[in-house]
C-alpha cells in the first residue's frame, strides 16, 4: 500500500456544473482572457475570421448555500461589436464591409480582418460587468479588480441564474443574472 498514489495515473477532473435556475454562489476565481483563449490558457485552435480576440473577463462561482455543491465559469465581454445587420444600407454597399459570423468586419491598417466595435454593444458588456460588480457589494467609483479580490476574500454571497444557451449543437450553461443576495432580518440587526 505504500507506493498507492505513486503509481495513480492522472485524470481529468470532474466538475460538478450548477443546474439551471437561481443559485447563492460565492467568486472564487477570476482572469482576464480573450475569446481566442480557453479556460486552461490554451489557444482554442479555431479560426473565427476575424484578427482581434473580444477581452473577456472569466468568472468562477461555487454554491454557497448548505447542502449545494457544484460550480460554473461564465465569460463576460469587455467589448461589443456591430452586426452586419445593423451597417446602414450605405455601409452595406460601399464595399467597405464584409459579413463573418454575423459581424461587420472590415480590414484595418495592418490589412488583418477585424470587427467594428460598437459602443452600444460595449455599454451593454460593461453595464454586465457593473451588476456583477453591485451583487458583490460594489459602489458607484470602487475599483472593479478591488471589488472582485474583496469578493474573494470576504466569500461574499451572490445569486445568480443559470440557463441553458446552446452553442453549436450543444448545450451550454451560462450565467444571465447577476443580484446581491438580499440580507436577512437577523444580519439586519
Amino acid at each position: 500500500m505504500k507506493d498507492f498514489f505513486k503509481s495513480m495515473d492522472v485524470e481529468r477532473p470532474e466538475f460538478n456544473l450548477l443546474s439551471q435556475g437561481d443559485h447563492i454562489v460565492r467568486l472564487i476565481r477570476y482572469e482576464e482572457t480573450d475569446s481566442f483563449t480557453k479556460y486552461s490558457g490554451d489557444p482554442k485552435g479555431k479560426d473565427f475570421g476575424w484578427a482581434d480576440p473580444t477581452p473577456q473577463l472569466a468568472v468562477t462561482f461555487v454554491a454557497a448555500e448548505s447542502g449545494k455543491s457544484g460550480g460554473i465559469t461564465h465569460r463576460c465581454n469587455g467589448l461589443g461589436y456591430v452586426k452586419h445587420d445593423e451597417l446602414s444600407d450605405e455601409q452595406r454597399s460601399s464595399g467597405d464591409y464584409e459579413e463573418i459570423g454575423g459581424y461587420a468586419c472590415t480590414a484595418n491598417e495592418d490589412g488583418e480582418i477585424v470587427r467594428i466595435v460598437s459602443p452600444e454593444a460595449t455599454k451593454a458588456c460593461k453595464n454586465i460587468l457593473n451588476q456583477l460588480a453591485s451583487a458583490l457589494g460594489g459602489k458607484e467609483g470602487d475599483n472593479f479588480g478591488e471589488v472582485l479580490d474583496n469578493a474573494i476574500a470576504n466569500q461574499t454571497k451572490l445569486t445568480i441564474t443559470v440557463i441553458n444557451d446552446p452553442y453549436e449543437g450543444k448545450d451550454q450553461l451560462r450565467v444571465t443574472r447577476f443580484k446581491a443576495v438580499a440580507a436577512t432580518v437577523a444580519e439586519l440587526m
